[in-house]
């Protein structure tokens, strides 16, 4: 029988990201970091016990597209975490390319892709 008291809520099933904005220049000062921007494809990972799910920006589900990217998120020990990042197809000179990416998705082939995790934004049941 489950204690309902201990129970953690869910998150979300989506969360709408605030896409980057295109500047003429970029902000100036010490308390501004910067880095180098990747050609990628943005993708939540909502990870549930034996379940992920990869979710555009938009929130069209991918999963069935990157199967294998899918799957090294079920490894990780937690019951519930729901993640930010960004998929690439990496050269090996360590630079994207989206025309690969885009390639290997419409092949359905996330063996030759690399997912960056940048975001965690809930972690068993913590915002």
């Amino acid at each position: 029988m489950s204690d309902s008291r201990h129970a953690r809520p869910e998150p979300p099933a989506f969360v709408e990201l605030r896409l980057t904005l295109a500047v003429e220049k970029p902000p100036q000062g010490d308390a501004w970091c910067h880095e180098i921007k990747y050609d990628g494809c943005r993708i939540q990972a909502r990870i549930g016990v034996n379940k992920v799910r990869l979710l555009t920006c938009t929130g069209l589900d991918w999963t069935h597209r990157q199967e294998a990217i899918a799957a090294g998120f079920v490894r990780i020990p937690t019951h519930s975490a729901h993640m930010n990042g960004e998929l690439y197809a990496l050269r090996l000179n360590g630079t994207s390319s989206f025309a690969e990416l885009r390639a290997a998705t419409g092949r359905r082939d996330s063996v030759a892709l690399t997912y960056f995790a940048f975001d965690l934004l809930f972690l068993d049941g913590e915002d």
